[in-house]
């Protein structure tokens, strides 16, 4: 008041200070103050008023030009979790976002038109579908205070993964119907953001990379056969399933539904951006790989050695865990591409399987620590090499039939201890060019935070680099830091 603020009401204001009001105590205060009364004020020193220059340009909802048809989701859709996979590509320079508008506008005129239909859920504990035409949900925004420092990649701290970005105003998804796409592109000074959230029960992070990649060729202006047509067709799971639950290949001890998850440890969940060097990672698959002249001659790739390091560190930095603890880690492995898969490699959907790492009795903390960085990096590798041939469609059926019972993927993970990583399969956000424009940097969106989840992406800084979105716990966070044990083998 004293800066001579001008002050008015401004009920229409409600979404977007509510929004920059954070995850904060005091911010939310801030932000449930100015969602009554509003600020205009020119001085650049204050916090809220930069924080209110982000306006909403537009909002609508772009609709196919024919009605998609109606798409029956999986029993494996259905037993993902309900949320937003939400990835944000951050760029530099002028970007105009009605190249991007246009471009998905051709889409939805497509083979992908079923991105246009409302998701809802299904009889029961069933699976959903989609169907009809409500389109997909287009923001356009406009921010004075956001710069590219924002967004530096190198920092475990980086402002950007607790930005606002992906919150989609005056729209509750929490619940059937809900759009199967929505995407936010937001205009700052020098840079803009386009944050695209596709709906987990559509499909999985691969799918929405196939989306990106196709996307991207319509901006190009490369024609549409360069990318294969999206199959939305579940007819090919569906076989694999009732021919594997006709012939008994599973047993009722299997689909018999876990504990529910336990999200006590949600509150204060941070996500480490970790970039790992090309020398870091040789370093880590010569430990992991087998001596010379041994009898052991097992390959191990090296995401299997990345991960059972990221494991081990994430366990010794659990406070929670007794070293009698045992200690429990799951890969979901995309495979679209593994022999003996049903799905064609342009299938859309849900077809990476959640497999547990530990196939025997489960170590406990101090036999994971206290054992050589290669047997956990077997460990690895026999879960990603259970998901193909026979064992796939075996898999396949189990994993349905513990949804079709009322379980889930990730019932009675251990928030904090247990360890998952997602989409055992290069994740190629980065490298998607969206013709003259290539992104300075691919983020996660904050809001599919799970403590243990980890993520991993190709590098677009140096090739060879692989880039780890770690999900941790508060103490988790603190303990690694003051060790800085993630990069130290």
């Amino acid at each position: 008041f004293k800066r001579g603020a001008c002050i008015r009401a401004d009920v229409r204001s409600a979404p977007s200070c509510l929004a920059a009001g954070g995850g904060s105590i005091p911010g939310l205060l801030r932000g449930m103050f100015a969602a009554i009364i509003s600020f205009d004020c020119s001085h650049r020193c204050c916090a809220l008023c930069q924080q209110r220059e982000d306006r909403l340009v537009s909002r609508e909802w772009l609709k196919a030009r024919t009605t998609p048809q109606r798409i029956d989701l999986s029993e494996l859709d259905s037993s993902i979790p309900k949320c937003y996979m939400s990835i944000a590509w951050v760029f530099a320079g002028v970007v105009d976002p009605a190249t991007f508008r246009e471009a998905l506008c051709r889409l939805l005129d497509s083979d992908y038109a079923p991105l246009a239909s409302a998701l809802y859920a299904g009889e029961g504990d069933g699976p959903g579908y989609t169907s009809g035409n409500a389109g997909a949900l287009w923001v356009t925004c406009k921010s004075g205070s956001l710069s590219l420092d924002d967004f530096d990649g190198g920092s475990t701290s980086s402002r950007a993964l607790g930005l606002p970005l992906f919150e989609l105003p005056a729209a509750d998804f929490s619940k059937a119907p809900c759009p199967v796409l929505a995407c936010k592109f937001t205009t700052f000074p020098r840079g803009a953001v386009l944050a695209v959230s596709l709906h987990h029960t559509a499909a999985d992070g691969a799918g929405l990379s196939l989306f990106m990649r196709r996307w991207a060729a319509e901006i190009a202006g490369q024609p549409a056969c360069s990318c294969e047509p999206a199959v939305f067709s579940r007819a090919c799971l569906t076989e694999v399933i009732q021919a594997h639950t006709e012939s008994g290949a599973t047993s009722p001890a299997e689909t018999a539904p876990a504990a529910p998850m336990d999200y006590s440890l949600f509150a204060g969940a941070k996500v480490l951006f970790e970039r790992f060097t090309q020398k870091e990672l040789a370093e880590l698959k010569a430990a992991a790989s087998p001596r010379p002249g041994s009898d052991d001659k097992q390959w191990i790739s090296t995401k299997d050695a990345l991960l059972a390091h990221i494991w081990r560190c994430m366990v010794a930095a659990s406070p929670q865990a007794q070293p009698e603890t045992t200690m429990r880690a799951t890969v979901t492995v995309d495979v679209r591409k593994r022999p003996g898969c049903p799905f064609p490699a342009s299938y859309f959907g849900n077809a990476s399987l959640v497999v547990s790492v530990v196939d025997g009795p489960p170590p406990t903390k101090q036999q994971l620590l206290g054992e050589p960085l290669r047997d956990t990096a077997l460990r690895v590798r026999r879960a990603v090499m259970a998901t193909q041939g026979e064992r796939l469609g075996q898999l396949l059926a189990t994993m349905a039939r513990k949804s079709h019972a009322g379980g889930s993927l990730l019932a009675g993970f251990r928030l904090g201890v247990d360890v998952t990583s997602s989409d055992w399969a290069p994740l190629d956000f980065a490298t998607v060019s969206f013709g003259p424009h290539r992104p300075a940097l691919v983020v996660p969106a904050k809001s599919h935070t799970l403590p243990g989840l980890v993520t991993f992406m190709q590098s677009h800084k140096e090739a060879g680099e692989l880039v780890a979105f770690i999900h941790v716990t508060a103490a988790q966070a603190a303990s690694l830091a003051s060790t800085q044990a993630l990069h130290t083998l």
